[in-house]
Order: C-alpha cells, then sequence, then structure tokens
C-alpha cells in the first residue's frame, strides 16, 4: 500500500482523534460538550506529541475502533477489470465491511503501472479457475466435434500417424481461449483482502486518519501480506515499511499460525499472459497450415512461431532485468532517501498539513527494530532473500507451466478429435499418449529451459537492434532441444514398432519348432495396420534358431520395449 495517494494522509484529524483518546477519565461531561474548548485544547498538542501518541497506535497494533478493520472480497478489487487501481477515487467504500480477520493484506505503489498490476493480480487469484474453466469448455467442444454437431475443414495432420488428411476443427483450443479469457477477468474470488482504496474513506478525513492510526491493527489481523512489487515499491516509503513491520513484528497470527510473505511483481502477469498467447498463436499454426507441402507448411509455421517465442522470449528477460534491479535497490537502501509525498510537498508550521509520516514512520521502526539502522539491515539481508526466492525463476512453477501451455493441449485434443470422428481408434489413442507427453514432460521442460535461458540473458542492451537480438539469441538456443522434442512422437512410433516386431517374432520363433521368421513382413503387416502406405524404417531379417539368435532377439525385445 502507499498513503501518498492521498492529499493529506496524516492531517489535523491526527490531533482530533489523539486528542479526544488522551485521559478520558479526566474530561467530566460538560468538557466533552464544549467543541470550542476541545479544540483549542487540541491545538496546544505539541507536534513531537502528536507523532509519539500516532506512532504508538501504530506500533502497538492498536485499532481505534472495533468496525475500523474492514476488508472486501477479491472480486470487489478486479470488478470492472481493476477499476478500483485504475480510478482509485471512484472506489467504493460500502463495498467493504468490518471484520476482525483479514486472510490476505495488499501491499502496493501507486506509482507504478496499473494495468501490470491488474493483469498480474487476475493471473494469481482468477488464472487457475480461468484454465479450469476453459479446459472443460474444451473438452465439451471436442465432443460436440466428435459427434458431428460441430464444422470442420479437411487437411493433412502435421502428425503423420494415420490417414493422409482428417477432418479438422479449432473448436477445442478457440472454445477453451475465450471461456479462460472471460474466466480471467470475471471469476469473482471470495477471498477476504485489505485494499487501501476500498477499505480505507477516501472522502471523509476522520475515518481515512483512524485507519491510518489502525494500520498497525490492520496488519495484525491479516493472515499474510501479498506485495505486488515494481520498480517504484521500494522507493516509497510506506510501501518498505509495511514489509519490514510485517516480517519484523507480525510473525505469528492469534491461531498460533505462522503469518506468509506472498511477493509477486507485477511483471508475472504480462510475461504470463504474452507466453500463453505465444504459444496459442502456435498451436493455430499446427492446427490451419496446411501440411500437403510440407516445406511450405514448416516455413510458415516457423515464421509465427519464431514471432510468439520471440515476444514470450522478451517478456520473461524483462522480468528478471526488473527483479534484478529490484533486489539492487533493497541493498542500498536508506530510510532517508525513500520517497515521501508530504516531504515532497513540503512542511511548515502555519499550513494546513504541518505533520509528516516520515517522522511517524522513524518512531514506529526505532520501537520495532531499535535503530533505523537495523531496519536498513533487516531490508537489506532479510527482506532481500526473501524477495530473491520470491522473484527468481522459481516464480515460474511446474503448475505456472502447465497452465501458461493450456492451448498447447487444447490444439491437441483437437487433433484426437479429428482422428476420433474419423473412427481412426488406434491413431487417436497414439495422439492422445502424445498429448500426454507433451502436457505434463516435454513443454515443461522446454519451458523450464527457456526460463533459464532468460535469467542468463537478462541485462538489458542500451541500444535496441542488440537488446532484440539477445532475445532472438535467447529463443534460437533452446529451438533444438524444442525440435528434438517434436521429432520425439515418430521416434516413439517407430521404437513401438520395433518392440511388437521383436517380441511377436520372438515369440512365434519359440512356439515353432522349424522355419523361418520374416521381420520383413512382420513390419509391413504393423505398420500398413496403424494406416501408413509404406515402412518407414529398414527393415533386416533375421534366421536361425540357435542359442546366439535366442540372445539378440532378448536383447533387442528389451530395448524396444
Amino acid at each position: 500500500m502507499d498513503f501518498e495517494v492521498w492529499d493529506s494522509p496524516v492531517a489535523d484529524e491526527f490531533v482530533r482523534i489523539i486528542g479526544s483518546s488522551l485521559d478520558p477519565s479526566d474530561k467530566d461531561a460538560d468538557e466533552q460538550l464544549e467543541g470550542s474548548d476541545q479544540s483549542q485544547e487540541e491545538a496546544r498538542i505539541p507536534i513531537s506529541d502528536v507523532y509519539e501518541r500516532a506512532a504508538s497506535y501504530i506500533a502497538d497494533f492498536q485499532a481505534t475502533r472495533g468496525d475500523i478493520i474492514r476488508a472486501t472480497p477479491c472480486y470487489e478489487a478486479l470488478r470492472g477489470f481493476g477499476w478500483a487501481f485504475r480510478f482509485p477515487k471512484a472506489a467504493d467504500y460500502h463495498r467493504s465491511f468490518p471484520t476482525d480477520k483479514i486472510q490476505e493484506f495488499w501491499s502496493h505503489s501507486w506509482h507504478g503501472s496499473a494495468l501490470r498490476k491488474i493483469s498480474t493480480v487476475m493471473v494469481q487469484k482468477n488464472g487457475l479457475a480461468a484454465i479450469s474453466a476453459g479446459t472443460l469448455a474444451s473438452l465439451l467442444l471436442v465432443c460436440l466435434f466428435v459427434a458431428g454437431y460441430l464444422p470442420g475443414y479437411e487437411r493433412a495432420p502435421f502428425q503423420q500417424t494415420g490417414r493422409d488428411s482428417y477432418l479438422f476443427g479449432i473448436w477445442g483450443m478457440v472454445g477453451g481461449t475465450l471461456v479462460a479469457i472471460v474466466t480471467l477477468i470475471g471469476w469473482q474470488c471470495r477471498t477476504p483482502i485489505f485494499v487501501d482504496v476500498m477499505c480505507i474513506h477516501q472522502s471523509d478525513p476522520g475515518l481515512k486518519s483512524e485507519a491510518l492510526l489502525s494500520m498497525g491493527a490492520f496488519l495484525q489481523s491479516s493472515e499474510s501480506l501479498h506485495v505486488w512489487w515494481d520498480e517504484t515499491f521500494v522507493e516509497r516509503l510506506w510501501c518498505v515499511f509495511e514489509v519490514g513491520a510485517f516480517l519484523g513484528s507480525c510473525k505469528l497470527s492469534d491461531s498460533g499460525r505462522a503469518k506468509t510473505l506472498v511477493i509477486r511483481p507485477t511483471m508475472l502477469g504480462t510475461s504470463s499472459i504474452a507466453t500463453f498467447f505465444s504459444l496459442f498463436v502456435a498451436h493455430v499454426s499446427f492446427m490451419v497450415i496446411p501440411f500437403d507441402d510440407l516445406l511450405l507448411g514448416w516455413i510458415i509455421f516457423s515464421v509465427l512461431f519464431l514471432a510468439g517465442g520471440h515476444f514470450a522470449a522478451r517478456s520473461l528477460r524483462s522480468y528478471f532485468a526488473a527483479v534484478e534491479g529490484m533486489l539492487v535497490q533493497l541493498r542500498n537502501f536508506r530510510i532517508r532517501e525513500a520517497k515521501c509525498q508530504c516531504c515532497m510537498e513540503g512542511h511548515t508550521e502555519d499550513d494546513s498539513n504541518p505533520y509528516c509520516d516520515r517522522e511517524i514512520i522513524s518512531i514506529c521502526i526505532r520501537k520495532w527494530f531499535g535503530t533505523e539502522s537495523a531496519f536498513e539491515k533487516l531490508v537489506a539481508t532479510d527482506v532481500s532473500a526473501a524477495l530473491a526466492r520470491a522473484l527468481g525463476d522459481s516464480s515460474f512453477s511446474y503448475r505456472w507451466l502447465l497452465m501458461v501451455s493450456a492451448p498447447f493441449y487444447w490444439g491437441y485434443m483437437d487433433q484426437v478429435a479429428a482422428r476420433l470422428r474419423a473412427g481412426d481408434m488406434k491413431d487417436a489413442a497414439v495422439t492422445a499418449i502424445i498429448t500426454l507427453t507433451f502436457s505434463f514432460l516435454a513443454f515443461p521442460f522446454i519451458g523450464r529451459l527457456g526460463i533459464i535461458l532468460a535469467c542468463k540473458a537478462r541485462r538489458q542492451r542500451q541500444q535496441l537492434w542488440a537488446n532484440e537480438l539477445v532475445t532472438f539469441a535467447v529463443f534460437v538456443a533452446g529451438f533444438p532441444v524444442a525440435g528434438a522434442i517434436l521429432t520425439m512422437p515418430h521416434g516413439g512410433t517407430m521404437a513401438a514398432a520395433e518392440a511388437k516386431v521383436r517380441v511377436e517374432g520372438l515369440r512365434e520363433w519359440l512356439q515353432s519348432g522349424e522355419g523361418t521368421f520374416d521381420i520383413q513382413q512382420k513390419y509391413a503387416e504393423i505398420f500398413y495396420g496403424w494406416g501408413y502406405t509404406s515402412v518407414p524404417v529398414t527393415l533386416v531379417s533375421c534366421e536361425g534358431r540357435g542359442p546366439t539368435s535366442l540372445f539378440v532377439l532378448l536383447v533387442l525385445a528389451g530395448f524396444g520395449m
């Protein structure tokens, strides 16, 4: 959170609230009814006392009153594609509700990109629901296509494992993608969260000041702190203060469970979306490009795949460059260099806002950590280490790879559907096995390799052409591995055929007491049975029944399996 977006974060209301809470037992009814006398008394409170008493409220995790602690459902903050983040003055305070427990406290800077922040929050909170809904929609549309309720188009398949051509459709991939997009934007995640612009009143100075005084209580009531990190976060005093206070002072909740710190850079959302749509473009080419002319098909596919892959690699490089810059900022953090809006506007004794956020935060820091230098050391070591773990390449987990590769297996569902609609059950089974292998093994491996290469080449060049050249090199470096994996289905088909030939040959040879087993004929029977018009392997024949031949057949059968 970043309080500097407000006109007067610590204003005269602090004096009114703190003054009204001082020594209430010493005030009789007549004094409480005399507003003018009270105002005069409040005016005589020294600024230093205001700082001390405000810091005591925050540092001791006190709330001015019970119903000042508020939360809002996650979907309210994301309503209208993050309307609250894009137009904070128009956010609705009434959409939040009083509570004594907050599941997630959202900390963010108002000075970074709102679009990147919104996309990251949506990917984190709605991403799994979006991919799940897209997968269900893809399965439904694939079933409708197989049943003949949806039209298709005739084309030669990329995977030449059966007939020369099939009736294809891209219903599963396109339908799944559209449903995923709609779900990503419109899913109603009901997790109770704290977001400043909706849980703190924006137009009532009294309620706003009470919420600021109760900020320690907000953190104490929160089970986790979620940081939406950008390059401006560490520059804002309130933002870094919240992270340090959470790590240093809010280690255990009332239930005894350890609290958690979750840090996600705002580049994560754009990187995820870029990778998702790059794979969508790549697999659309698989489905619509005619491979009757194999050379032309490969050329068109390579151009589209290169464009999508380059865009994804550039996004990942930018992400890791931003992470490295943030860690450098933390290692050099000095509290006196952090920006505070009230200090930037200036303070004078006779203006309407003489009070300073920095002074109050400094007192809280000394209460929690002893000295400002101790807090700076904590930020440079513990906070930096937490960020390094959270923002490194571990951000791209196996689940993340499965989610962004969803267009890949949605497209393969369409390929399986084309074979099922043609009644080619054997080839449909082969394609389904290829789909599972690619989705859960091959692509995560390729994606992990690409992430490592992007991390190693994260340093940005000053010249645009040099930067794009490095991005291209990252993509090209991983292309041989991807190409090798793309040929695995054909290699697997050959290995399966050889295994079947050798095992059946061994069985027939052992059962027959004489004669010669014709391996070439057996190869032909198997491949013609699978729909091939020719046998795509070099065939050999084996004769003899001696111990050596038996040993060779056993070894070959073992390797073939």
